[in-house]
């Protein structure tokens, strides 16, 4: 008998780390770098810092789905992601599983945690990683159950692409599958990927396993390649000396990703040998051909990750798994208005070990080591067939039966060098497996890319040839979402190249249209036809009069729009988005005819179309046929219970628009935005009325959700004039879709003093390149509040960074945190510490409702479920939390030094303005910044000391700014001691130098940043006579190994290297590598190199003069060249001309007040 798959909304108390305020202003965080892509972060807040002081038990909504074999618990509230994968028959918790959320600074916007299940989309990691998200349950025909994750992803631009999950879980099964759906809503494509992350816990016993056609992985960007599973010599930091077992736990020492090779099967995992169980993953791979895992491994980085992320669940890894890529960062376009759908798999398995095949019916092992074939299955078979088979002798069979996570072994003998087939065929005659193993013998390793960092080192703009390649490296720069460059500054120069050069021409006018600069676009639009239609009238596909029919509707000239875009639908490729807009202008024009015939024309185009199927409703019940829009949108919402738009509809014309609310969890406002101008785009303003109307009176969700956002008010405005509301300059989300500049100038026109809509139209402007027009609004909010403190620090950004006037952003900042010392300590009170209560047990406490009753409860603005205990308890763990005040002063007091530093102001007076305005207690960014203030004026005791006594919990790659600035410091330190004759006590500081404070919780990702603390171990040593000592650590610094992650190691590096060489008596070579090196600095110092700065993790709104700090870089190096050879007065030169370009270099700093002691 099939039993039921039980689904329940349920309330769980789970110890939380609580999230922090998040900053109020916008982070224009454009060259911050973020898994390898853009880290940009408006128009989302960001939230800086972490809470560690205190452990509150927090309430959650979890959704339990849970049949006979498996449970898995998953969790709306932070991103839908699975908390609880559980093997029941086992005990197994084949997905991680956290007993605390612990949050880190790793996700897109600030916190992010490990564990369970995380869906990576639109990007890594996922925008909304601990936001909440849409869901509900279905139940399926077939007696499973589903639970339905889904929002529009709060991603830079006009990303808004809808990822919807489903996650699956069948009666007599131990797999439960992920049902994926993926929205465009927005009229342009967009770069996008999925990756599902599976953490797992791992322990030396732990092994991870690929596919037997897997001979070789790589590295993020195919930067490294080694053999698998057994490898030697270098494979990103690490370097085996011995031929190793990199499938290992146990082998891995250092933080390393494991990308599989190419591969023709569907699945990979991870096995714990200890538990004697593991991990399953299967997907077409075809679709879904990225197999991956990431492990922090055993070093103190790894110890210091693990023990940041839970306090008491142990060590993780991640299996993950990509569909439409193979690599990180790697991404696949979305056309307008398309929908894609795939599926994956997970399932645990027990007993079978390290599987050489699964699929959806089973895994297979076949054991030379212990002579054994093993199978175990995710599915109830009865009575089977089992066999193994050499060539056409068998040598295993047997009629099985067996239930999910049992398994069965047979002992046989197996030939090393042969072959086996194994098959598992159904008592109805239904082949389940059918595998013959595929054991390459030739290794065929790709060469190691070279070009990683190539838009930074040879690729730039006017360093390459043609405007086919500048164009194509644009594009690359576009779709891999490049942290430092756009394509526009690409596309711009292959024009340079060739003014007439379509493709380049058809990119700047997309990107026009992307940032509203719609006159311009027109003219790049009109250049293109132009050329294309030079001796032909209709193109080939009709993508230059698509944009040009966009950028026609941004200039708000419908009737050329809409003849633009039907020229664009006499091409294929263009008809779906095409016809979108021009049923839209139909709705605009009431003929309702038109506007269903015309969406049935995108529908035939794109089924799924997320936009038309609603618009198609719309036209039909304009038309009379109210049942039929009905059934028509009931259809709609059947196949995607997500579905907003078709949602709110339906419930408009059945009269239900309060239950409509309900289920609008992750960001109601945003939501209701996005359906708001799909409304008014077709002209249905009394539509859009009455859901915003409803939004703003509507009993949302009880404690997740935020009131009806300042946009949403504005917009309600703009539509209905009567609609009167207070203006919060202080927003969720920053204002960022084209149509909410039209909103915001409505505003504006109906009220010229309203200083909010002056502020948010300032901050979008920003966001599409209208810099000088962002500046002026700043100014008339100035004039209009001055003592609103962030248009004086927006206005310091547009001065510094984009407006060539760095020098007045000091005095604007300044301005800023005297206004916010003046008034905010009472709009930002200290943070409220709940009572504390003392209970017996702090495990969690769940109380089950079912799903249709939870939603009714949640629509009355009531609750049935059972109020959980609160309770927040101390840490002592020596932790200081910042209130929300001194987290928005830190912030400020932080942009205010970097901008001081850069424009060369004297480094005591920083330092006093540091000390007299710093806040109580200092976020990790602040306190490394005061540290680095203290090596400025040479004070290296107070730098360490202030190091030392902050407790960090570093950002994910951020641990190179901390640990390097205390390297630095306590070099330096030992320099100084050493030129006193103080060699002992110097030899103790550069040791020191190569380990790290315990309240640090960090690690090296590499050890290119120890070379010079190396170096002067080495030195030292032999100053001491020690020789027998000094080869030993001279011979760490040879071969030089370049990893990039350093950011205050430049090219100097080399001269260590030459240093350690001559130290170790190869002199010829020492002089004729830094020779070499001499000439490339050299080069490079006479190019006008726009080398743009990657910031790792940090939301810097700020811009530096790149061509400068280059130049500053290579000129430090280059004084050091000249300390090789003996040329004092060269170095001096070189170390000085370094601090004119750039003031902040504090190595330069340093060796100036050396050679002139």
């Amino acid at each position: 008998m099939e039993k039921k798959v039980i689904a329940a909304v349920e309330r769980m108390v789970i110890p939380t780390y609580c999230a922090p305020a998040p900053e109020e202003m916008p982070m224009y965080s454009e060259f911050r770098q973020h898994q390898g892509s853009t880290g940009y972060a408006y128009p989302n807040k960001v939230t800086i810092s972490v809470e560690r002081e205190t452990l509150t038990d927090k309430e959650y909504t979890v959704v339990r789905l849970e049949n006979d074999y498996v449970r898995l618990l998953i969790l709306p509230e932070l991103g839908g992601r699975i908390l609880e994968g559980y093997d029941k028959v086992t005990d197994y918790h084949f997905l991680y599983r956290h007993h605390r959320i612990k949050p880190v600074s790793v996700g897109s916007y600030g916190h992010w945690i490990s564990g369970g299940m995380e869906w990576n989309f639109p990007f890594h990691h996922r925008p909304s990683t601990f936001m909440p998200t849409d869901f509900t349950v279905e139940a399926m025909k077939d007696g499973s159950q589903v639970c339905w994750i889904s929002e529009a992803a709060p991603s830079p631009g006009q990303y808004r692409l809808k990822g919807t999950v489903g996650i699956r879980l069948s009666p007599n099964s131990s797999c439960f599958e992920t049902i994926v759906k993926i929205d465009n809503r927005t009229p342009v494509k967009h770069p996008f990927m999925w990756w599902e992350n599976g953490a797992v816990h791992v322990n030396k016993d732990y092994q991870l396993f690929f596919p037997q056609d897997v001979n070789w992985v790589h590295h993020h960007n195919d930067r490294h390649h080694a053999t698998f599973p057994i490898s030697k010599g270098w494979y990103a930091v690490e370097n085996h000396e011995e031929e190793t077992d990199i499938s290992r736990h146990s082998n891995t020492i250092k933080g390393n990703s494991f990308f599989a090779g190419p591969s023709k099967y569907d699945f990979f995992g991870g096995y714990d040998h200890g538990r004697d169980c593991g991990t399953i993953h299967v997907a077409d791979h075809h679709i879904t051909p990225g197999k991956k895992m990431f492990q922090w491994a055993l070093e103190d980085l790894g110890d210091a990750w693990n023990n940041n992320l839970t306090d008491t669940d142990g060590e993780h890894a991640e299996l993950m798994a990509g569909s439409f890529n193979n690599d990180q960062p790697d991404f696949t376009y979305i056309q307008p208005y398309e929908v894609k759908y795939f599926s994956q798999y997970w399932y645990p398995i027990h007993g079978v070990k390290v599987p050489v095949f699964a699929n959806l019916n089973g895994a297979v092992a076949i054991d030379r080591k212990l002579q054994q074939v093993r199978i175990t299955v995710p599915n109830t078979v009865k009575e089977a067939k089992f066999e193994v088979k050499l060539n056409d002798t068998v040598i295993v069979s047997d009629i099985v039966t067996l239930n999910p996570s049992e398994y069965k072994e047979y002992n046989t003998k197996l030939d090393d060098n042969a072959n086996y087939t194994v098959r598992l065929t159904s008592a109805e005659g239904t082949e389940l497996i059918n595998y013959t193993e595929d054991r390459p013998q030739e290794f065929r390793l790709p060469k190691d890319n070279i070009d990683i960092n190539e838009t930074r080192s040879g690729k730039l703009p006017h360093q390459l040839k043609t405007a086919q390649e500048v164009f194509l490296m644009g594009q690359h720069v576009d779709q891999y979402r490049d942290p430092s460059w756009k394509g526009r500054e690409y596309y711009k120069v292959a024009l340079e190249k060739d003014p007439e050069f379509v493709p380049a021409l058809v990119a700047m006018a997309e990107d026009c249209y992307n940032t509203a600069h719609y006159e311009e676009g027109l003219r790049y639009i009109d250049r293109a036809e132009k050329v294309l239609c030079r001796w032909n009238q209709n193109p080939e596909d009709g993508t230059i009069y698509y944009f040009k029919g966009l950028l026609l509707w941004g200039l708000h000239r419908e009737y050329d729009a809409y003849e633009m875009l039907f020229k664009a639908t006499w091409s294929n490729n263009v008809i779906s988005p095409a016809m979108t807009l021009i049923a839209a202008i139909d709705g605009r024009r009431q003929n309702w005819k038109l506007m269903k015939e015309h969406a049935k024309c995108a529908l035939r185009k794109e089924e799924e179309h997320a936009v038309c199927q609603t618009y198609y409703a719309i036209a039909d019940y304009k038309l009379g046929n109210k049942e039929e829009a009905v059934n028509w949108l009931e259809d709609i919402v059947r196949r995607d219970r997500l579905d907003h738009f078709a949602r709110f509809m339906l419930a408009y014309y059945t009269d239900t628009t309060d239950d409509f609310y309900g289920l609008l969890y992750s960001n109601p406002s945003q939501t209701c935005l996005d359906i708001a101008f799909n409304l008014l785009d077709a002209g249905l303003k009394d539509e859009a009325f009455a859901l915003l109307h409803g939004l703003e009176h509507a009993k949302v969700w009880q404690d997740w959700t935020l009131p009806m956002s300042t946009m949403a008010h504005y917009t309600l405005a703009s539509i209905d004039p009567a609609h009167k509301f207070k203006p919060n300059p202080f927003v969720d989300v920053f204002p960022y879709r084209l149509e909410e500049i039209d909103v915001l100038k409505a505003a504006i026109a109906d009220n010229p003093t309203d200083f909010t809509a002056h502020y948010l139209l300032g901050c979008i402007l920003y966001d599409k390149l209208f810099y000088a027009e962002a500046a002026a609004e700043w100014r008339k909010t100035i004039e209009l509040n001055p003592d609103f403190y962030i248009s004086y620090r927006n206005l310091a950004v547009a001065d510094y960074s984009k407006l060539g006037h760095p020098e007045k952003a000091i005095e604007l900042l300044k301005k800023a945190v005297e206004i916010y010392e003046k008034t905010m300590p009472n709009i930002l009170p200290d943070k409220p510490r709940a009572e504390e209560i003392k209970r017996e047990s702090f495990e969690y406490h769940i109380v089950g409702t079912p799903f249709d009753d939870y939603v009714k409860c949640i629509n009355r603005g009531v609750s049935t479920v059972e109020e959980a205990t609160r309770c927040v308890r101390p840490t002592d763990r020596g932790f200081r939390s910042l209130t929300a005040y001194e987290a928005g002063l830190d912030t400020l007091v932080k942009e205010l030094n970097y901008v001081m530093a850069k424009q060369g102001v004297d480094n005591n007076e920083r330092l006093d303005y540091l000390l007299a305005h710093k806040p109580g207690t200092l976020t990790d960014n602040l306190t490394w910044d005061l540290a680095d203030a203290y090596s400025a004026v040479f004070d290296f005791d107070k730098a360490l000391e202030t190091l030392r006594t902050h407790e960090f919990v570093a950002a994910e790659c951020q641990e190179t700014y901390l640990t390097e600035a205390y390297t630095f410091a306590l070099c330096c330190k030992g320099r100084l001691l050493r030129k006193e004759g103080k060699l002992e006590q110097a030899l103790e500081c550069f040791r020191n130098a190569q380990r790290q404070p315990q309240n640090f919780r960090a690690g090296w990702w590499d050890t290119q940043a120890l070379y010079y603390a190396i170096w002067f171990e080495a030195e030292t040593l032999h100053m001491l006579g020690r020789e027998t000592e000094v080869c030993a650590i001279a011979q760490k610094n040879v071969p030089f190994i370049h990893s990039g992650y350093s950011p205050y190691m430049g090219p100097e590096c080399d001269y260590y290297v030459a240093l350690s060489m001559r130290m170790l008596g190869d002199e010829v070579n020492a002089r004729k590598y830094m020779t070499d090196c001499i000439m490339a600095w050299e080069q490079e110092i006479t190019r006008d190199t726009d080398c743009k700065p990657i910031v790792t993790s940090l939301y810097w709104s700020y811009v530096p003069d790149a061509v400068k700090e280059n130049k500053a870089a290579y000129k430090v190096a280059l004084g050091y060249g000249r300390l090789f050879f003996g040329d004092t007065e060269g170095a001096i030169r070189c170390f000085s001309e370094a601090l004119v370009l750039n003031p902040d270099n504090l190595k330069a700093r340093f060796e100036l007040y050396m050679l002139s002691e």
